[in-house]
């Protein structure tokens, strides 16, 4: 189910220019942006960041700020991090299933064979699934 969350009073400085935020706070509009989301990762974030002690709307400030100054979206998509010295913290548990594993393995067997063919670049890797596709088509397996 998705609730919609309003973050109020981000402000949006416009005279920001390139990754100076020197003027960050001055001349500034204020603006409300509405996100749409799952309730559960609203209430599952809400409790990160109500553990650091601040609040959606100052997070959110703090999100459009790195990605002014950084240009780019500053996202660690990796891993859960250890948190075990925190034990009230919310972590999420994220385990590889076993078709996840499988795939992990088989890969690492594929990249260890000596007779498996290798590319280094994907044009190369292109060039040869062309010249497999004319091979069979002359050969009369292809459509």
């Amino acid at each position: 189910m998705c609730s919609a969350v309003t973050v109020e009073r981000v402000t949006i400085d416009d005279k920001i220019d390139g990754m100076s935020t020197k003027n960050a706070g001055k001349n500034t509009e204020t603006v409300t942006v509405t996100v749409r989301m799952d309730k559960d990762l609203k209430d599952r974030a809400s409790a990160v960041i109500d553990y650091y002690g601040l609040d959606v709307a100052s997070v959110t400030r703090a999100f459009f700020t790195a990605i002014v100054r950084t240009q780019s979206i500053p996202l660690d998509l990796g891993p859960a991090k250890d948190h075990s010295h925190y034990p009230d913290f919310p972590t999420v548990d994220w385990e590889p299933n076993e078709e996840t594993i499988a795939a992990f393995r088989e890969a690492e067997e594929l990249a260890k064979d000596p007779n498996r063919k290798g590319y280094t670049s994907a044009s190369e890797l292109i060039a040869a699934i062309l010249a497999e596709d004319d091979d069979e088509d002359v050969s009369g397996d292809g459509a």
